[in-house]
């Protein structure tokens, strides 16, 4: 697995200047946020009923992470859920155990956080989101 993401890291892009700020870092509601947000396009939404209200119930500092992590998770959403298909040993059928691990997988993949950052903040985002522990 490590050879596979540090391969994927060094071909993923990858963005210096997207960092949440570091109030947020603490409790993940930015993650949470977005989570949420794409739980609610998954239920129907557009994309352009939840951008708004995600962006401006965040703080200045933080919106840009939120952009990045929201729109590239949704840029990448099949080939994540190939790689969370191919990487897990049992089906994940829950879909906000899908979308958090989406998340992380993005963090991981594609954004400047760094590994330990991404795995604890996903992990506290479903604890927050009270999902099943043992599916995470």
């Amino acid at each position: 697995m490590r050879q596979t993401n540090s391969a994927s890291k060094n071909n993923a892009p990858r963005n210096n200047k997207l960092k949440p700020s570091s109030h947020l870092i603490m409790n993940g509601s930015v993650r949470v946020r977005v989570i949420r947000t794409l739980l609610a396009i998954q239920n129907g939404h557009s994309l352009s009923s939840v951008l708004d209200p995600l962006l401006n119930s965040l703080h200045d500092g933080d919106k840009g992470f939120a952009h990045a992590l929201l729109l590239t998770t949704l840029r990448q959403w099949h080939a994540l859920a190939r790689l969370l298909d191919t990487l897990a040993d049992n089906p994940i059928d829950e879909v906000e155990v899908r979308t958090t691990i989406q998340v992380g997988l993005v963090q991981l993949l594609y954004l400047e956080v760094a590994d330990h950052a991404a795995i604890h903040e996903t992990v506290e985002a479903a604890k927050r989101l009270s999902l099943p522990m043992q599916l995470v």
